[in-house]
């Protein structure tokens, strides 16, 4: 038996990656509860802790770079980039547009299916370290610290970031 979303995905424009960032975005603004996992797999994994998130797709920076999802803070201060990855390569921009982009303090999460975590990360690294000098990395757990600026880049999967959005729910 096919998805619901699975039936008109063909009839949608955009990429996979636009229709489950949107998908994911909609989810977040209708539920407390799923922003409350998304500031808890942050906190997690960066010790920083995010007042509500508003989110939003496509949000266009400066330097035209684009992330999938953005979340700012109460006071208007983004503070998250999320993106959005299937079997598409990185671009140009990910990740050194994405973290000049970010003010001090935040964070960027890629979300891959799981078969692409490791090699995600790797190339991820492999850019970060082409620009950053001042890099913690934990390869264990798929996150890079910049440590001048606190600002933290780990990768995770759909299926762990929709499971335990799915678990809270359900809660």
């Amino acid at each position: 038996m096919q998805s619901l979303l699975g039936q008109f995905y063909n009839k949608i424009r955009g990429s996979q990656e636009d229709i489950a960032s949107e998908g994911l975005v909609y989810i977040l603004k209708q539920s407390l509860e799923s922003r409350k996992v998304i500031n808890q797999i942050v906190k997690a994994n960066t010790n920083l802790i995010f007042s509500n998130l508003s989110f939003q797709t496509q949000n266009v920076g400066k330097n035209l770079e684009r992330p999938d999802i953005s979340g700012k803070d109460e006071t208007g201060k983004e503070v998250l980039l999320i993106e959005a990855k299937f079997w598409a390569s990185l671009t140009h921009n990910q990740p050194n547009g994405y973290l000049k982009r970010l003010k001090d303090n935040t964070a960027l999460i890629f979300l891959v299916p799981t078969l692409r975590t490791r090699t995600v990360f790797e190339e991820v690294k492999n850019r970060i370290l082409e620009e950053n000098n001042d890099i913690e990395i934990d390869p264990d757990n798929l996150h890079i610290l910049i440590k001048s600026s606190n600002k933290h880049i780990f990768i995770k999967s759909w299926n762990e970031v929709l499971s335990s959005i799915k678990s809270k729910i359900e809660q």
